[in-house]
Parts: structure tokens; C-alpha cells; sequence
């Protein structure tokens, strides 16, 4: 089996490891990200409950223009996860990691939302067909949007690319995703504040693995 050689033990004391030199950065980021989601969210929702109780002609227009707000949100976000993403690579790889990184699109706004949509449906498409094929997909293509970030691939190609590294891996993968699940739930039940240090890690630790399997496809 090729997952023999890839340790859950060295996955966490690893990304622990680069979470404890990096803290600040990826405590910050985080937060700028909760914050203005935060933010975007709740203006959201209260241009829908305005729309929704108050029957005035303001009330029309905010709801005209509620499609626009939605896909702003969905843009935001989408715009805050490619920086985050690139942050995590960046402290992976060992390389400057820098908080307005965040801000940055890097080229892929368009294919990392794309990628994301496709993987949604993927998603959405195996639960409908009885959940199993869901949980097998959502393994399978876990990483298509870190590769987009990673390496500037179209949404395809990098679901191709993602179901490439994660062959022979999935039950590995699994057990991962389990693993750091029960991590944060841990962080969870230590008052909440327990996540502050197992968020960094469990999302670290998810690029680390990307990083590893990346480099065993090519080996």
C-alpha cells in the first residue's frame, strides 16, 4: 500500500510545528476572514429580512438587488479563501507568508469559484445517490482548489489532478479527515478556546497532506 508511508502522527507534530513559528500570521488571517464574512453575512441577511417584512417600495428595490448581494458575498469569500489558501501553501512550503496575501486573487478568482462549484455539484450529485458516493467524491477531489491556487489549473484539471494524487490513498484519507474532526471537536469542548489551536493546525495539516501526496505522484 502506498499510504504506509504517510504518518498521521507526522502529519500533526508537523503542522503544529509550523502553526507554533507562524502563529500570528495564521491566527490574524483567520481572523480578517471570520470578520468580514461575518460582516458580508449579516448584511446580507439583514437586507433579506427587510425585504421580506417591510412591503415599501424600498423593500422592492433591496430585493431587486438581492441576487447582487448574494454572488458579492459568494465573491468575497471566494476572493478570502484563495489568499488563505495561498498563505497555508506558503508556510507549508517554507516560504514568507504574509498577512494582505489574503487580499490576493493571484490570477484564479474565476477558476478557483468554478472548482468550487464543480466540486459542490460533485458532491451534491453522490449524496442524491445514496451518500456513499458522496464521501467517496468529496476524498477524491478534496484538493481541486488548493491545486488551482497551487498551480493555476483550470477547474478540470484540477479535479484530474486531484483524483490522481489521492489514488490508493483514500481509505488514508478518511481516517484524516476523521482524525482531525475529533481534533477539533476536542478544541471544541476545551471551552471553544481549544480552537484556536486546532483550526491552524487541522487546515495546515490539510495542505501539508496535499503537499505530500503532490510530491509522491511525482516521485
Amino acid at each position: 500500500m502506498k499510504n504506509d508511508k504517510l504518518s498521521l502522527s507526522d502529519v500533526i507534530s508537523s503542522s503544529w510545528g509550523k502553526a507554533k513559528s507562524n502563529y500570528s500570521v495564521v491566527l490574524f488571517s483567520l481572523l480578517i476572514y471570520l470578520l468580514i464574512i461575518t460582516v458580508v453575512g449579516v448584511l446580507e441577511s439583514g437586507a433579506t429580512n427587510i425585504a421580506s417584512n417591510n412591503p415599501s417600495g424600498i423593500a422592492i428595490i433591496i430585493s431587486l438587488f438581492a441576487p447582487a448581494i448574494m454572488i458579492f458575498r459568494l465573491g468575497v469569500q471566494n476572493l478570502l479563501s484563495i489568499g488563505l489558501t495561498r498563505i497555508f501553501l506558503n508556510i507549508v512550503d517554507g516560504k514568507k507568508a504574509e498577512i494582505p496575501q489574503i487580499f490576493e486573487a493571484e490570477g484564479v478568482f474565476w477558476q478557483y469559484l468554478g472548482a468550487s462549484i464543480l466540486y459542490g455539484l460533485i458532491i451534491v450529485a453522490g449524496i442524491l445517490l445514496l451518500i456513499v458516493p458522496g464521501i467517496y467524491w468529496s476524498i477524491k477531489y478534496q484538493f481541486a482548489m488548493t491545486i488551482v491556487v497551487d498551480r493555476k489549473k483550470s477547474p478540470t484539471e484540477a479535479l484530474s489532478i486531484s483524483g490522481d494524487i489521492t489514488s490508493g490513498y483514500k481509505w488514508w484519507l478518511l481516517l484524516f479527515g476523521i482524525v482531525m474532526a475529533l481534533l477539533n471537536l476536542a478544541g471544541l469542548l476545551a471551552l471553544g478556546l481549544g480552537l484556536l489551536i486546532t483550526i491552524p493546525i487541522t487546515l495546515l495539516a490539510h495542505i501539508y497532506v496535499y503537499r505530500k501526496l503532490s510530491l509522491k505522484a511525482k516521485s
